[in-house]
């Protein structure tokens, strides 16, 4: 059951979990909170977990317009605020990484760290996926071309029933939300910014993703001083779902050492 938050009007959808320092978790392109549900569990015995669906995804309210990281990065400010969270550890995937950036950005008193899982601050070499979604979307259909590229996010092993799971749970996302996003983001570059962030950061990526590439993870540590960067092996974009227990160990250690 998920717990609502109006802001300006349009209804937030949240899960939270746990009691202690706050994490916010942020999901990626056409994905929603459930996508973080083995973090969740693990982060929630020592801390306050919230877990959000951005506007346009899983429960939230689904408004014509505002489908761009800055309005995202906005409503994540509005959320941390009306449930007193702010500063909070921020973990965001994919376009959720690129959105917690974002917020570092423009409000980084809301801040208190960041974890990045397998995002980018450019795509300057077009590899997202989304965005070869996009591009094919002209040439046939959005559902035909999502399914075309699907399989790009995952290696060869991956575990079908999982990948099943997450195709019905991002095809639930509408076809208008899905290509505004990426419309808005497919020229991102937020490099130059990397420099001033002076807060704990974790870099995680996955060492087969070819949508968010290890380079793309490895400039990420290089700009944002001190951030520890992380590589999974053998693991494609979904690193949270498919490796969830590397990705918790990491977490913690992460945690543990700045004392979140």
């Amino acid at each position: 059951m998920a717990n609502l938050v109006n802001i300006d009007g349009i209804q937030i959808a949240y899960s939270i979990a746990g009691e202690g320092p706050p994490v916010v978790l942020l999901h990626g392109w056409m994905c929603n909170r459930n996508f973080w549900r083995d973090q969740i569990e693990f982060l929630s015995l020592d801390h306050q977990v919230i877990a959000l669906d951005f506007r346009g995804h899983g429960d939230s309210g689904v408004p014509k317009d505002g489908y761009s990281l800055r309005q995202l990065a906005l409503d994540v400010k509005l959320v941390i605020g009306r449930l007193n969270l702010s500063p909070s550890l921020v973990v965001g995937h994919s376009m959720g990484g690129m959105v917690a950036q974002q917020l570092m950005i423009d409000y980084p008193e809301h801040v208190s760290g960041l974890v990045l899982l397998a995002t980018t601050s450019t795509d300057f070499e077009q590899k997202l996926i989304s965005k070869q979604i996009l591009l094919e979307t002209h040439k046939s259909s959005f559902h035909s071309a999502f399914i075309k590229y699907f399989r790009y996010w995952f290696v060869t092993n991956s575990d079908p029933e999982l990948m099943k799971w997450i195709s019905q749970q991002m095809l639930q996302t509408s076809e208008d939300v899905a290509l505004n996003l990426t419309k808005d983001y497919s020229n991102i570059d937020f490099r130059s910014h990397l420099g001033d962030f002076n807060i704990p950061c974790l870099v995680i990526g996955g060492a087969e993703d070819l949508s968010t590439p290890p380079v793309r993870s490895q400039e990420l540590a290089e700009l944002i001083c001190g951030a520890r960067l992380e590589v999974i092996s053998e693991v494609g974009h979904f690193v949270q779902m498919e490796r969830p227990c590397e990705v918790n160990r990491i977490l913690g250690s992460f945690l543990k050492d700045n004392k979140f």
